[in-house]
């Protein structure tokens, strides 16, 4: 089973340069985490039988909104490491947009995966 957080939006303050700095600006953020087989029946089951997939999207808010960020990069190598930190999650796949950061294309991005 999977995790997938799509299309999260965040305003974050990430950017090696000046006007980056200076003001927040959108970053949308994809991840898909591959969970640990549950061999638990769902029918019946309660949040306490399955990956609480609030505590990673909460984590990931608190990773992009704590303070200014150079890199994607970082971002994503701060998510991934949160996320093989909790033991249900066996690999984690990241996707950072920057969709301001070029006039002329929809977005650049970056891809990690672990």
């Amino acid at each position: 089973m999977k995790v997938i957080i799509k299309n999260m939006r965040l305003d974050a303050s990430v950017g090696i340069y000046d006007h980056e700095k200076a003001k927040k600006q959108p970053l949308i953020i994809n991840v898909e985490a591959l969970l640990k087989e549950n061999e638990t029946k769902f029918e019946n089951a309660t949040i306490d039988d399955v990956f609480n997939y609030e505590i990673l999207v909460q984590a990931i808010r608190d990773i992009v909104l704590n303070k200014h960020i150079d890199l994607l990069e970082t971002i994503g190598e701060r998510i991934i490491a949160f996320a093989l930190s909790q033991k249900e999650i066996v690999s984690i796949s990241v996707q950072l947009e920057k969709p301001a950061a070029f006039a002329d294309m929809d977005a650049i991005a970056i891809s990690m995966n672990a």
